[in-house]
């Protein structure tokens, strides 16, 4: 599970740019990945261009930009799906997480509380 599905947030985080990654759960119908990796301003700016294009709802939090995006969608066994991603840019800090059936209420504003509170 990757923590996003935006294409253009792929193409940064598999450019190589450092990032530790953590996940949750194991492989099922549920899960949560999360990724902090560092960017520089030209990829950060890219981002926020790609979530606001792309349908994310951005706001601001704690000195940075959030950018959250949900979806129900059907799956091939005609199983109700929530998706979700939620990115913080800051700085050169970039948080990702995407969330399949599991959203545990504040998850990222607690990352950002522990960054940067």
């Amino acid at each position: 599970m990757t923590s996003s599905q935006n294409v253009e947030a792929l193409e940064v985080l598999s450019s190589g740019i450092p990032t530790i990654r953590c996940s949750w759960g194991v492989p099922s119908e549920t899960g949560l990945a999360t990724n902090v990796s560092i960017v520089d301003a030209p990829q950060a700016a890219a981002l926020l261009t790609a979530f606001t294009n792309s349908g994310f709802s951005c706001q601001p939090i704690e000195g940075g930009t959030m950018c959250v995006f949900g979806q129900t969608v059907i799956d091939q066994d005609d199983n109700i799906v929530a998706l979700g991603e939620s990115h913080v840019l800051r700085g050169n800090a970039w948080i990702s997480t995407a969330t399949i059936d599991f959203a545990p209420d504040g998850y990222t504003e607690d990352i950002v509380a522990t960054l940067w509170g």
